[in-house]
Parts: structure tokens; sequence; C-alpha cells
């Protein structure tokens, strides 16, 4: 903010002795134009802010205006600007080292979102327009996209095209205009850099369904292996079950005075159960951990969801 505060006064001073007839018109516009800058500035009206230092420092060619300007078009995300700013900057020789470093990395970002295009005519001598804006020839930037391109010569002739640019790419752009009752040229578009053209780049192929690629070597387990141990977790629940009622049958006909055959008789029931339970856990569990993570279901999911009390198991098929 200390450039800017050097800056204002020093186009202040320009303004002051404009008023004594000291200064040129140039000094005062210059002024108004970096307060501007600095107005908008503030209220973060960025674009603003660096189009205004522009000016000022087209008006009165300044640093601190022009450092000013390219801050204030990064941050407006102009790319255009930038490249207006930086331009300037790295064309001057009376630009500080640092200046044009700051300019130099400012135009290499910028130039990465926008299209570089070499215009020019034939024959010369002729006048050339981009989007209806007379321009020189000669490499320019433009946004990516669509722009009109003319170019007028003798008489009224002229030639138009329009061309779609792509965001990284450098064009060479040749308009040929012709005089009335002579046989037309095409305009030469030759690309000369940057990234693949969008209608050139190779369509990707689609991968392979999983059913031609076999099972996933990350889930080596085929569905049945589910299946199976759903099913002997289903058997091994129903054993348990009937394990448990069996037992606490035989413990209620034990009499007041049991023997010691009804005692052992009843426990090896109870130790008949305990077995038959853990096998029922251990195998229920090792069917979901393979459904889970092992199992390669090609179209199909599985997932375990929470749910009050414990977990579900839930099943989703693709059709």
């Amino acid at each position: 903010m200390c450039k800017l505060t050097r800056a204002l006064a020093i186009i202040a001073l320009f303004a002051t002795q404009s008023a004594h007839g000291q200064a040129t018109d140039s000094k005062v516009s210059a002024a108004s134009a970096f307060d501007r800058g600095v107005a908008a500035f503030e209220k973060a009206d960025y674009a603003a802010a660096a189009r205004a230092f522009l000016l000022a420092d087209a008006a009165v060619p300044n640093p601190d205006a022009l450092s000013n300007a390219l801050v204030a078009a990064e941050r407006a995300g102009e790319h255009l600007l930038v490249v207006e700013a930086a331009e300037r900057a790295t064309s001057r020789e009376d630009t500080s080292p640092e200046l044009a470093a700051r300019a130099r990395q400012a135009l290499r970002v910028a130039a990465q979102k926008l299209s570089l295009v070499e215009l020019s005519c034939q024959p010369t001598p002729c006048a050339l327009r981009v989007d209806g804006t007379e321009v020189i020839a000669g490499e320019r930037y433009l946004l990516p996209g669509t722009h009109r391109f003319e170019a007028l010569g003798a008489a009224g002739a002229r030639v138009e095209e329009n061309l779609k640019l792509d965001v990284g790419a450098r064009y060479r752009v040749v308009l040929h205009w012709v005089e009335q009752g002579t046989q037309p040229r095409a305009t030469t578009v030759q690309r000369t850099g940057g990234p693949p053209a969008a209608a050139a780049r190779p369509a990707l192929e689609p991968e392979p369904e999983a059913r031609d690629r076999g099972p996933s070597r990350s889930r080596p387990l085929s569905p049945t292996v589910f299946y199976v141990g759903v099913g002997a977790s289903v058997v091994l629940a129903g054993l348990t079950t009937w394990s448990g009622l069996d037992t606490l049958a035989k413990k209620r006909e034990l009499g007041a005075a049991p023997t010691t055959k009804q005692v052992d008789a009843v426990e090896g029931r109870v130790v008949r159960t305990d077995v038959l339970l853990a096998g029922t856990v251990l195998v229920t569990g090792a069917t979901v951990l393979a459904g889970l993570s092992l199992v390669d279901w090609g179209s199909d999911s599985a997932a375990l969801a929470p749910h009050p009390g414990g977990a579900r198991l839930t099943w989703t098929r693709r059709f």
C-alpha cells in the first residue's frame, strides 16, 4: 500500500504543476485515473482498478501505477489485463528487476489461460479487425472461444473468418483479401503450439466389463463361496437352537437329587451347545467378511450398515 501512496503523491504533484501551467493535460488525466484506481481497489473492484491504473500509466508511464495494475488484474482473474500490464512492464528498459520478474511470472501464468494468435493479412497494405475492433498485425492474446477476424483491403474489399481458439494454444492466421473479380484464397490457419486440439484428441477406449476381465485380483473368491457360507451358517444356527432347547429340557428332568450320570448328561449337552454356538458365530462372521471384502460380485454389491442393536447386511443388485 505504500507504493500506492508514493505514486499518488507523484501524480498529485504533476496535477499541481499543471494548475500553474507547467504540466500537460496527460498528467492531470493520469492523476485522475490513479485516484479512480485507488478507490476501486479499496472497494475490491479489482477489474476496474486494473483498468484505471493502466489508463494512468498510459497517460504518464509510471512503474507504481503499472505494478498496481498487475496486482489488481491478478486478483480480478482478468488474464487479458494481466497480459497488458505484464507486457508493458517487460518492454520498458527502466523497469526494476523486481517488477520485471513479477511481470514475467504473471505473463506465464496468464498465457496458460489464453490463446495466442499471430495475425496478418495479404496482400498489404490492409487493415485488420478482431471482433469488430481494429488491431495491428502481430501477436496478440485472446480469450479462448470463437472470434471474428476481418481483413480490409482496397476499394472496400474484405474477408472474414470465424475461428474457435483453444485454451493455451498458439496460432498463425493469415487473411487473404481479394479485389472484386479476383479468385479468392482461403484463410491460412496454422496451429503452432499448445495442447492438442479437442477434435484431435483420441477418444478413450471404454474399460472392458468386469465379466470380460475375469475375477478381480483383489477379490479372489467366487460368489458361490459366500452362498455356501450362508447355508452353513443357517444350518449351524438351527443345530445350536435345537441343542439349546434339548439342554433346557434335559435340565428340567433333573430331580431334587440327580445322579452323577444325569448331571453329566446335562453338562455334555451344555458343552455341545457352546461348541455349536461358537461354530455358528465363527462361520457367520467369516461369511460376512468374505462377502464384503473377498468375493468378486461383478455388478452386485454388499455393505454392512449400522442398525439399532447391531448391524444390518445390505445387498444391492444392478440389472
